[in-house]
C-alpha cells in the first residue's frame, strides 16, 4: 500500500498534526475557564497612579543661576506713582523729540527722516527703488532675476538700507 519511504513522512505529519490539536484544544480550554476582560489577578503594572506625569514628560526648568544682587551705587526706588482719580487724563511729559511715524527713523540734522516707504498702488514710490518682503525677509534691487513680478511691503532707497533692517539680498 504506502511504500517505506512515504511511511516516515506520513508519521511526522500524524504527530504535528496531533500536536496542534492539543494546543489549540489546550488554548480553548483556558480561554473559557478565564474571561478575556477579566482582571487580571495582581495589581496592573506599571501600577497606574491618578495625576502621575508619565515617564517620558518632560521636567519642569529650575533656574540654577543665583538671583542678581542689587547695586550699591543705584539709587532706591520711590513710592509707587500716584494714581489718577477716573475721569482725568495727563498729558504726555514733552521730551523735546517727537515721535517717529511708522517707517521712519527719529529726524535729526544730518541723517533722512525716513529709511523705508510704504508701496503705493503696489509699487515702490520715486527714489525708494528696493523692494522688500517682511514675510520671507528678502530685499530686491532693480535688474535682479524676480524684480519685476515681487510685489513690495517695504520700499527703501538703498540696499544698505534694507540691510539694515535685517533683511538679505534676493540669491537670483
Amino acid at each position: 500500500m504506502f511504500g517505506l519511504r512515504k511511511a516516515p513522512r506520513l508519521a511526522l505529519l500524524l504527530l504535528l498534526l496531533g500536536a496542534g490539536a492539543a494546543m489549540w484544544q489546550r488554548r480553548r480550554a483556558l480561554s473559557a475557564a478565564a474571561p478575556v476582560n477579566a482582571p487580571a489577578a495582581g495589581p496592573a503594572w506599571p501600577p497606574l497612579q491618578p495625576n502621575a506625569a508619565p515617564a517620558n514628560a518632560p521636567r519642569p526648568f529650575v533656574a540654577t543661576t543665583p538671583a542678581p544682587k542689587p547695586d550699591p551705587v543705584a539709587e532706591p526706588e520711590t513710592s509707587a506713582p500716584i494714581a489718577e482719580a477716573p475721569g482725568e487724563t495727563s498729558a504726555p511729559e514733552a521730551t523735546g523729540s517727537v515721535a517717529a511715524a511708522p517707517g521712519e527713523t527719529e529726524s535729526t540734522d544730518d541723517a533722512p527722516s525716513a529709511t523705508w516707504l510704504a508701496p503705493v498702488d503696489g509699487s515702490c514710490p520715486e527714489g525708494y527703488p528696493v523692494k522688500a518682503n517682511d514675510n520671507s525677509r528678502i530685499f530686491h534691487v532693480p535688474g535682479g532675476r524676480f524684480y519685476a513680478r515681487t510685489v513690495p511691503e517695504r520700499c527703501y532707497a538703498t540696499a544698505e538700507d534694507a540691510a539694515a533692517d535685517g533683511y538679505r539680498r534676493a540669491k537670483a
